[in-house]
C-alpha cells in the first residue's frame, strides 16, 4: 500500500503552517513550544524529502510506515501536558483546517491530514 498523494500533500502544508506560527512566537522558545517546533520541523524535513523523492521513484511501504509512525508522535504532543500548557491564548491557522484553532485542535488537525496521507 503506497501513501496517499493528496493527503501527504495536505499534512505537509499543514506542518508547514504550524512551524510557521511557532517560529513567529516570542523568543527563545522554551520547554513545551522548543519541543513541538523541533519535533514538527523534523517531520517536515522528511515530508520533503518523500515529496522530492517521489518525483523519481515509487513510495514503498518503508515510507508508508515511517509517516504513519508520526501518529504517535503528534498525539505525544497533543496529550502532553508539558507541552500543550505552553500554548494557552494562541492560535493557529491551518490550510483547509480553519483559523484560531488551539494547539490541542491544531494538532488533532495534523493528525488528520497525517491519517490521511497513509490511507491511501
Amino acid at each position: 500500500m503506497s501513501l496517499n498523494p493528496e493527503g501527504l500533500r495536505l499534512y505537509h502544508d499543514r506542518l508547514g503552517a504550524m512551524i510557521a506560527a511557532l517560529r513567529d512566537l516570542p523568543q527563545p522558545l522554551v520547554k513545551g513550544r522548543a519541543c513541538a517546533l523541533g519535533t514538527l520541523t523534523s517531520m517536515q524535513r522528511r515530508i520533503e524529502k518523500l515529496l522530492t523523492d517521489w518525483e523519481t521513484r515509487a513510495m514503498t511501504e518503508v515510507d508508508r510506515k515511517d509517516v504513519s509512525r508520526d501518529g504517535a508522535t503528534l498525539r505525544m504532543l497533543r496529550e502532553d501536558k508539558w507541552v500543550y500548557g505552553d500554548f494557552d491564548g494562541i492560535a493557529f491557522d491551518l490550510p483547509q483546517a480553519g483559523n484560531s484553532l488551539s494547539f490541542v485542535e491544531a494538532m488533532a488537525a495534523l493528525e488528520a491530514a497525517q491519517s490521511s496521507a497513509v490511507s491511501g
